[in-house]
């Protein structure tokens, strides 16, 4: 049974990895790409000529604050995973499904259990 889980599980990374090349970035936080717009515009008024400047401020970017365990987490998962496949969406996955692709995968890296724990605590974190 655990052979057909594995199995299973296995084939449904595979096909997920390669099913999508939209997000071919290693990080997959979101990150809106804005770039800064300055237009000049010159309005003729029949009084005076008058002069309009409008300009678009760059989107907020979110950032992540971690603690120094999920921010080791997060550098172990991004260094070892991503060596062999893109990375999956944290919440593309539930924490039960995460515990035994984590297990399966860690025989493909050099980490420790402690260092899995590690990677596990930060792709289930909410």
């Amino acid at each position: 049974m655990k052979i057909k889980i594995a199995v299973f599980v296995l084939v449904g990374m595979l096909l997920y990895s390669c099913g999508s090349s939209k997000n071919s970035s290693k990080s997959m936080s979101y990150q809106p790409v804005v770039a800064p717009i300055t237009n000049v515009e010159k309005v003729e008024d029949k009084a005076a000529e008058v002069e309009v400047v409008t300009e678009q401020l760059p989107a907020p970017q979110v950032v992540e604050m971690l603690t120094a365990e999920l921010q080791e987490g997060k550098d172990l998962y991004e260094n070892n995973c991503a060596k062999c496949h893109n990375l999956y969406n944290r919440k593309s996955f539930t924490a039960e499904q995460w515990a035994p692709i984590l297990i399966d995968m860690q025989k493909n890296t050099p980490l420790t259990d402690e260092q899995r724990m590690k990677v596990y605590n930060y792709v289930t974190m909410n």
